[in-house]
């Protein structure tokens, strides 16, 4: 008999097993599920903080990069105006994560800290963006002023190559002819502005200092010749390497304002995201 009603028991046992194993998954599920979600948000958190850790620190390098191509801009030596774009696999990381974990884990619900937590995902987020948005606008406008710049130095060397062509050819008509280089006043003074750019500079290949030494003298000088037909041939290649010139310092000056504006710009983004990680970053 007690061994029937053990088997009765286990029987029920058997049978009751699943329902009670059901109804304690059933209240234990939101337990099990709220400690998942606040150890992924927990894992989460340090990857968000190491990931706009690297953003600030691509900010400040990419402000480098700026500056050096700022300075490369504004001297006319130089000839290599590339402005270097540093990787932007840490914001592409950054915008791959669900932004709802992100405001979980950066917004307090505490009424006392919900304004100053949400100002700081704002912050956040404005800066990454602006970051995100800003550099490939820079980058093309990089590509159209070197474009650009390219276009003026070849104008501006097809207007050296036929000042030079003419100057070599009055100097070579005068002595078949028999002209002495007294005699000829005009080709005199523009002889002594091409022996002083030579004796001071060498082969000068800065247009700023070309322009202001070289044809702005010898554009005067032409100007008071006028009725010569030498200068009057003269003046169309002197003409086109003033105009190279002034072209050539206005895409300049409009690319160095450009990259002043955004290195203002991100630098106070940088300050501000940097503030929000020293005060908040665990």
């Amino acid at each position: 008999m007690a061994s029937t009603n053990q088997k009765t028991f286990f029987d029920f046992f058997q049978l009751l097993l699943p329902i009670l194993t059901l109804i304690i998954g059933v209240l234990l599920a939101p337990y099990v599920e709220k400690y998942k979600t606040k150890y992924k948000l927990k894992r989460l958190k340090e990857y968000i903080w190491d990931i706009l850790r690297l953003v600030n620190e691509h900010m400040k390098l990419q402000v480098e990069k700026i500056y050096n191509c700022l300075k490369e801009v504004k001297d006319f030596n130089s000839r290599d105006f590339t402005l270097v774009h540093i990787s932007g696999k840490a914001i592409q990381n950054y915008h791959k994560l669900n932004h709802s974990d992100i405001h979980k884990i950066i917004v307090r619900r505490n009424k006392k800290k919900y304004e100053e937590t949400l100002t700081r995902f704002k912050e956040i987020n404005k800066a990454v963006d602006y970051f995100e948005e800003i550099m490939p606008n820079i980058i093309k406008h990089n590509e159209i002023m070197i474009k650009n710049i390219n276009k003026q130095s070849d104008n501006w060397n097809n207007g050296v190559k036929g000042i030079y062509g003419l100057l070599n050819s009055y100097n070579t008509i005068n002595k078949q002819n028999g002209i002495k280089p007294t005699d000829d006043t005009y080709i005199i003074e523009l002889n002594k502005i091409q022996l002083y750019i030579q004796e001071k500079y060498g082969n000068l290949s800065n247009i700023e200092i070309a322009y202001k030494e070289f044809i702005r003298p010898t554009i005067d000088l032409t100007k008071n010749n006028i009725g010569d037909e030498r200068a009057e041939k003269l003046m169309p290649f002197l003409e086109e390497c003033k105009i190279a010139y002034l072209e050539s310092r206005n895409i300049r000056n409009d690319f160095r304002k450009s990259l002043i504006i955004t290195i203002r710009n991100i630098l106070e983004l940088n300050r501000n995201l940097e503030l929000i990680i020293n005060k908040y970053a665990p």
